[in-house]
């Protein structure tokens, strides 16, 4: 992990209070796994309002061209300022940050089914990416609360059969990711290893619908941190079983954000 400069080259909306920012980092030489996530500094070089990075998964990342794609929910203080970036204008990253999705896991023959939930949909879209560029056949369900708010549809779709579920129905199907789970299976899904990104509720309902079915799956988790590198504590969840051999919290930031589906509590 390192501290870059970075360029805005683009900025776009994709839903009324969803964004994508596009972002030159020509210094960046690491690898960037699917799942991983950066820093952000939000304040200017003269300021510290506010004070703490923004940890940003990463929807995209083209090593060839060194160029980093963030797709942001606009919610609070923070992303407001990111959403008025521009191309041209800079900002400062610090990542790539936390442990990603097991990408080396699957082979080619292997079948992955994605399942994001509202803003959960970027980093599995750069997942999907590498599985499909590894040979990995790519089924990805969608969830959204209504046509209005949905994005990245026509993208996952480049990578194999994409279902949309909406709450009220206005897309797709009316319901959840998991009844779509259901009517898909019935319909013969069929898949290897799981990837899941969503809200809390959604991997909890997936946690209840999924126990016992034996195959993996691996969930990215959302949790408030301050420093990104396990230092402050402030993102800790519990292991699932108090007798496992990696005893201690778990923190969502270094061990994290991506866990394999049961080994930690997804409480509050």
């Amino acid at each position: 992990m390192n501290k870059y400069l970075g360029t805005i080259l683009n900025s776009a909306r994709l839903t009324s209070n969803v964004f994508k920012l596009v972002v030159s980092v020509p210094e960046l030489t690491e690898n960037v796994t699917p799942g991983q996530f950066c820093q952000i500094r939000i304040a200017t070089e003269l300021s510290h309002d506010p004070l703490l990075r923004r940890p940003i998964s990463v929807a995209d990342y083209d090593p060839t061209r060194q160029k980093l794609t963030f797709i942001i929910r606009e919610s609070g203080r923070g992303t407001k300022f990111l959403a008025r970036l521009v191309p041209g204008q800079q900002i400062d990253l610090f990542g790539p940050l936390g442990t990603g999705f097991p990408v080396h896991r699957l082979v080619k023959g292997d079948r992955a089914l994605l399942i994001a939930g509202g803003i959960g949909a970027p980093p599995l879209y750069y997942l999907a990416r590498q599985l499909h560029a590894n040979g990995v056949e790519c089924a990805t369900i969608l969830g959204f609360r209504s046509h209005s708010e949905s994005f990245l549809i026509d993208e996952f779709s480049q990578f194999g059969p994409v279902r949309v579920v909406t709450d009220d129905g206005t897309l797709g199907s009316c319901g959840n990711v998991c009844t779509e789970i259901t009517a898909w299976t019935s319909e013969g899904l069929d898949w290897t290893h799981g990837f899941a990104c969503g809200p809390l509720p959604m991997l909890q309902a997936l946690q209840a619908q999924l126990a016992g079915d034996g195959r993996p799956v691996w969930v990215s988790l959302e949790k408030r941190m301050a420093c990104g590198l396990g230092a402050c504590a402030a993102c800790t969840c519990r292991p699932a079983n108090p007798n496992s051999t990696a005893s201690g919290p778990r923190l969502v930031c270094k061990d994290g954000p991506v866990f394999l589906l049961g080994e930690v509590e997804l409480g509050e």
